[in-house]
């Protein structure tokens, strides 16, 4: 026998294995994001579903105001042509994310080796935090996919395919311009400026300019809220890297009642200084590559300092979904070549699996049996008011009963910068309120306990109780939520 043909025998059942493991991964993430999907839509996805209805024209003018441009808005158009079903919709998020899997092996492959490709997307199949973005109908886990498109085909020297999908991200979600940033300086520096990827930059700087004005007209560049504080400042990495193993926590994604906020940052903490220290020590012979995947996972981290001297800005982990990618090709990478490989990778495997208990033990705000009730119950001539202008289209989605449907004070217009206004009322003047119900009978009152409005509502629930009879108050299954049947005297 030939040594090339003793060679290929060799190769061939450790390639079958390889193929054999990254089909396992594949379809353990499939089955991850398929549990649960038929739960009740979110409010971002409400948002993105209503936009989506819209005519192409209409998409994007709304886009205009959005704070998110329109990329996702025109996918999620052309996907309902298939269905509206809502397991049908999410399907195409589940479908994003187990395709982002396959990506981060590849990625994995190409920097690394096979290896390192299977225990980044083993990481990532098994990640709380990418699991909840593909099983959502928003816009981050389609804008993940194609920066690790992108940067993909720049390893691959393909350079048409990386400018195309590094502008598509940009169109889908703002917050890629930074980390795209990065990839284009390390694909010119690695490549020493040459004439093409030069070429390939400036057109993709062209095809991104316009993108600022979206963003000038953005009620993204509105304020969002009050400046980060210092406490802040000085904890927005540590609070990333501890939602990048431990899933959200926020007042929605609670998934840890009990575990203090200022915890959940420390362990962040020690996590990400832990982790540069062992970047620096393992992989200092190749410093080259864990400097430029440093800089990807880090300064996309940045994009809240800098933005936070123009505007206060929403922190979202959802919006640094590539960032836990590289981390997880980093990650993999450290685990791959150290003495005890199975111990920290069945650690490390422990780490991410013990959110995910706690993520499908989460329940999602029950708008769907809120409205199932209204319309059981409804009688001819019934007014429903939502009592907070977020939750406004979730229940829309799920309500098809007769009533009218107002949202108080008024429903949001995207088109006027000053949109938050709506929640600065007074909720003990009793004129706004009558001035909406006066022509009633009944009122059916959606109070939404977890808004920053949730002091107002009370008040004006308060109120409608001195001059109206309360006949039934009923609160949702996930407790976010009170439903209330007020009927005239």
């Amino acid at each position: 026998m030939r040594k090339s043909d003793k060679k290929l025998t060799e190769k061939k059942p450790k390639n079958n294995k390889a193929l054999i493991a990254l089909i396992s991964i594949l379809l353990l993430g499939l089955v991850l994001r398929l549990i649960k999907i038929n739960k009740n839509i979110f409010v971002d996805g409400a948002m993105s579903l209503f936009f989506s209805q819209h005519s192409l024209s209409e998409i994007w003018k709304v886009g205009l105001y959005d704070p998110h441009p329109p990329g996702y808005n025109y996918f999620l158009h052309f996907w309902q042509l298939i269905s509206n079903d809502i397991v049908i919709l999410t399907l195409s998020s589940v479908i994003l994310g187990v395709l982002t899997i396959y990506m981060v092996y590849l990625i994995g492959k190409k920097l690394f080796d096979e290896k390192t490709g299977l225990i980044a997307s083993l990481f990532l199949a098994i990640n709380s935090l990418h699991i909840q973005i593909s099983q959502e109908l928003r816009m981050y886990v389609l804008m993940t996919l194609l920066l690790c498109l992108a940067f993909y085909f720049l390893l691959e020297k393909k350079l048409f395919l990386y400018a195309l999908l590094g502008i598509l991200s940009v169109w889908v979600e703002y917050f890629s311009i930074l980390p795209l940033a990065v990839i284009a300086l390390y694909g010119l520096i690695k490549e020493k400026f040459s004439k093409k990827i030069l070429l390939t930059t400036g057109l993709m700087i062209i095809s991104i300019a316009p993108i600022i004005f979206f963003i000038l007209n953005s009620r993204a560049a509105v304020a969002f809220g009050a400046h980060m504080g210092i406490y802040w400042k000085l904890f927005i990495i540590p609070r990333i890297f501890s939602t990048y193993l431990l899933g959200q926590m926020n007042p929605y994604f609670h998934f840890y009642t009990n575990f203090p906020v200022i915890n959940f940052n420390i362990i962040g903490l020690i996590f990400s200084l832990s982790f540069f220290a062992y970047l620096y020590y393992r992989f200092i012979k190749q410093k080259d590559k864990v400097i430029w995947l440093s800089l990807l996972i880090i300064l996309p981290l940045l994009m809240p300092y800098l933005a936070d001297f123009i505007a206060p800005i929403q922190l979202d982990a959802r919006r640094f979904g590539f960032g836990l990618c590289i981390l997880g090709i980093v990650l993999a990478k450290g685990l791959s070549s150290i003495k005890n490989f199975k111990l920290a990778l069945c650690l490390l495997l422990l780490i991410c699996s013990v959110p995910l208990c706690s993520f499908y033990n989460f329940n999602y705000p029950d708008y769907k049996g809120i409205t199932n009730h209204i319309q059981l119950n409804e009688k001819e001539g019934d007014l429903v008011i939502i009592g907070e202008s977020f939750i406004e289209y979730s229940i829309k989605f799920y309500y098809s009963g007769n009533a009218d449907v107002k949202t108080f004070p008024y429903s949001i217009n995207w088109s006027d910068k000053n949109w938050l206004k709506i929640r600065d009322y007074d909720p003990n003047d009793f004129n706004l309120i009558e001035g909406v119900i006066e022509d009633y009978e009944r009122i059916w009152f959606i109070e939404n306990k977890m808004d920053s409005t949730a002091e107002q509502q009370t008040i004006l629930i308060e109120n409608l109780k001195k001059e109206y009879n309360l006949k039934e108050m009923m609160p949702s299954s996930d407790g976010t939520m009170s439903l209330y049947l007020f009927e005239k005297p």
